[in-house]
């Protein structure tokens, strides 16, 4: 079914939502990632293969080409040293129950398995291959998340996109020409048809479900410190180190709340004066003195450019927003990742020790 991605555009734009990326595979959009100018919060549009939307390739300095990156799953660290954790664990650590949203549809049983594959990752640098490696694991949790959720979870760095896909499997894509930031951030994704058939609350959802991914990720980390707590009691400046960034953690979020909140009240501000720019043109509409003339380009003239000096601000605060929660969620996921694998590779690792006891008292 060809579609249009100018009838997208307009259809997004009723709700403030701006697309600013197209990503495509084969000259078809997959996803569109979209800022909302309401919140200033972004969303990936996932966009199914039954709908064709095509984009030049060559017009836009905003549509990127999608390659798949295969991954050996298999190989992820640190199973190759701890092996592969029970899935009902990892279930149990990162599963959704705290998180509510409103649910306007019914959604098919997900699936229980990932796709594995004995494919070796192709041109990515080691470094990179691991960072994808610990991202693929990484998503493989969160995906317990929002398992019952028409929303998944993407993250993307560098000129990768990492994304859970509706089938609750993990796919890996690189960016073609594409150098973004070597910062993770954190996308809640949905479907065109979710996004068509809620338009009304899908901001109000994915505000939430954030909430509820950000209250696991922390709930995880002192999880996770307790458990290195316990395993290495005599190391007492471990959670000295997990207390400090979670305090890091706690003021990128408190910066944040402040700025949502200034922009709130400016775009209540912006409403207003719009308001009062309508009411003096419909006042002065029949007047057609040089007194009435003068006194409605001053007002005019006066109002605008405090709507000017707004949007001004507005501009700058959105980029601040934007930074502020990059910042955050990048910690978020690395504290995250940090604290997995030192609880799992350290348990091993005393475990060993107790092996090597054994052996000392035969």
């Amino acid at each position: 079914m060809p579609l249009s991605i100018t009838k997208l555009k307009k259809l997004l734009s009723y709700k403030g939502l701006v697309p600013v990326k197209y990503f495509h595979m084969g000259g078809v959009c997959v996803y569109v990632e979209i800022l909302s100018m309401n919140n200033a919060d972004s969303i990936l549009l996932y966009i199914p293969s039954k709908y064709k939307f095509p984009v030049d390739k060559t017009s836009s300095s905003n549509v990127y080409k999608l390659v798949y990156v295969d991954i050996n799953d298999a190989e992820t660290s640190p199973d190759n040293f701890a092996g592969e954790l029970d899935e009902y664990i990892i279930e149990n650590t990162y599963g959704g129950n705290n998180i509510n949203i409103k649910k306007d549809e019914n959604f098919a049983v997900q699936l229980e398995s990932n796709y594995k594959r004995a494919i070796q990752l192709k041109n990515v640098s080691n470094e990179n291959h691991k960072e994808l490696k610990d991202t693929y694991r990484q998503l493989k949790r969160l995906r317990f998340c929002v398992q019952d959720t028409p929303y998944k979870i993407c993250i993307y760095f560098k000129n990768f996109l990492c994304s859970i896909q509706r089938d609750n499997s993990v796919e890996i894509y690189r960016i073609k020409k594409f150098k973004g930031d070597a910062q993770k951030k954190l996308f809640i994704s949905t479907d065109l048809e979710h996004l068509y058939g809620n338009m009304d609350s899908i901001l109000l959802n994915i505000a939430d479900l954030k909430k509820g991914i950000y209250h696991i990720l922390d709930k995880n980390h002192f999880s996770h410190t307790y458990t290195l707590k316990r395993l290495l009691e005599e190391k007492n400046d471990i959670v000295q180190l997990s207390n400090d960034s979670y305090t890091k953690k706690s003021e990128y979020e408190t910066s944040l709340e402040e700025s949502k909140i200034l922009l709130k009240n400016l775009n209540n501000k912006e409403k207003k004066l719009k308001h009062s720019l309508a009411q003096i043109k419909n006042k002065f509409s029949s007047g057609n003195n040089l007194n009435y003339d003068i006194n409605y380009s001053h007002q005019l003239s006066q109002i605008e450019n405090e709507i000017r000096n707004i949007e001004k601000v507005k501009s700058e605060l959105i980029d601040i927003i934007l930074e502020l929660r990059l910042k955050s969620e990048n910690a978020m996921l690395n504290v995250d990742k940090i604290m997995f694998d030192n609880t799992v590779m350290i348990d091993l690792v005393l475990k060993n020790f107790e092996k090597l006891g054994e052996i000392c008292t035969e």
